[in-house]
């Protein structure tokens, strides 16, 4: 997997660009991974369509409450040539975002949320907005459901804890995105960054990968992430500062400032491979220390 990943943000539509795809060929033309939203306002087909053959597209799922929408999904996303499923499991209903309430935001009027409309059915905007927001309440049974249905690899994003990433190793996740959803879902989680360490050495002996996202914006972010055992990162706001910057180019220019900077961040620490970047380049406290 590739060191650069862009994670859609849910809903993107800052301009008719943004519904156009415009990210997607961005990030296509920086050579990195896709992360496709169930609740992106683009087809999963018409996001295949538009990026390079050799583009890595992941499909990011949420497991609604009606399974019959989840699986209709995961079937398009089979057939669309998705190689995986990055699976959120933080958000079994929208945390406390007051900052919504205050600045009085709502959903675009024309979002339609094409990935959770069933085959040849016609819904209204107002209930597929009832569907995406209906509370899900997860059990690890669902992870044995999904895995049951599909043969594509599952990761689950969200993991904060060791206790829970030993349980998505036991419960078959091929990765784990540590992620706390931009703290916009519990406040006063930890950063990502504190809490990498201990869930990486809670899988290892496994074959589960471990991402990253939340808190990258340059490249010594990615080089303290790769350090302390990530696979690979995840980015999703400033992707969409580029997008607001310059379009697809600027996406694309987005993702080329971080792989520079990376890239000079791994000279000044004397590593001229991956496999030279080691832990023992970043000095660190365990989060329970803190």
């Amino acid at each position: 997997m590739t060191k650069f990943e862009q994670s859609e943000p849910t809903v993107t539509r800052l301009s008719d660009a943004a519904v156009n795809g415009l990210t997607c060929k961005g990030v296509s033309n920086a050579g990195s991974a896709m992360v496709l939203s169930m609740f992106s306002n683009k087809s999963l087909e018409d996001v295949a369509a538009s990026v390079h053959p050799d583009t890595p597209l992941l499909f990011h799922l949420n497991i609604l409450r009606d399974r019959s929408r989840v699986e209709a999904a995961i079937r398009r996303a089979e057939a669309a040539g998705y190689k995986a499923l990055v699976v959120t499991i933080d958000q079994p209903m929208l945390g406390n975002r007051t900052y919504i309430r205050r600045n009085n935001k709502d959903m675009d009027p024309t979002i339609t949320f094409p990935q959770v409309v069933l085959p040849g059915e016609e819904i209204t905007r107002e209930k597929a907005r009832a569907i995406v927001n209906e509370p899900q309440a997860l059990t690890w049974k669902d992870i044995l459901w999904l895995r049951r249905i599909t043969s594509l690899p599952v990761v689950l994003k969200g993991i904060l804890t060791a206790e829970d990433a030993r349980e998505a190793v036991r419960h078959g996740a091929a990765g784990i995105l540590v992620s706390n959803h931009g703290g916009r879902q519990l406040d006063g989680v930890p950063a990502t960054i504190d809490v990498l360490a201990e869930i990486v050495d809670a899988v290892r002996g496994s074959n589960v990968e471990v991402y990253l996202d939340g808190g990258i914006r340059k490249g010594t972010d990615v080089l303290k992430a790769l350090a302390l055992g990530a696979r690979a990162v995840f980015i999703g706001r400033p992707a969409i500062w580029g997008l607001a910057y310059d379009g697809e180019k600027g996406v694309e220019q987005v993702l080329g400032i971080l792989k520079e900077e990376f890239s000079l961040a791994m000279a000044l620490c004397g590593c001229s491979s991956l496999s030279d970047i080691t832990p023992d380049l970043i000095a660190t406290m365990p989060y329970s220390k803190m």
